[in-house]
């Protein structure tokens, strides 16, 4: 076997794409991406006058765990469908009071890999 000073790396020339792979995008409910969007707009605060809240809660009915489970899993896939494209956060119990059926999610800016909505523009 040859080794990598032996390798004529001259031949290799390669060509240009726009990504290194189609990033994965699941289907969401629209419902869904509309809460999303909606906590990445910011609701009123009615205590404060101009300010917005951004966390977004939802108590879902005793026993209701596979629909709770269901909502916070798609939830976490919305980011990708929202403009701009978002990253949302979900917490089940945020309080830390023993409280299961109680769910926050939060959608803020995107973190990670850019683009997942099929945006190739440049930082």
């Amino acid at each position: 076997m040859a080794d990598k000073e032996q390798y004529n790396w001259e031949g290799i020339s390669g060509s240009a794409v726009e990504k290194l792979r189609k990033p994965k995008i699941t289907p969401v409910p629209e419902h869904i991406v509309k809460l999303a969007q909606r906590s990445y707009s910011g609701v009123p605060d009615p205590k404060h006058e101009g300010k917005l809240l951004h966390v977004l809660r939802h108590e879902f009915k005793p026993g209701d765990e596979k629909r709770r489970d269901e909502f916070a899993r798609l939830m976490k896939k919305a980011g990708p469908h929202t403009k701009p494209e978002t990253s949302v956060s979900v917490v089940v119990d945020p309080d830390n009071e023993g409280n299961v059926n109680l769910i926050a999610w939060r959608a803020g800016e995107k973190r990670g890999r850019k683009g997942g909505n099929g945006d190739t523009t440049p930082e």
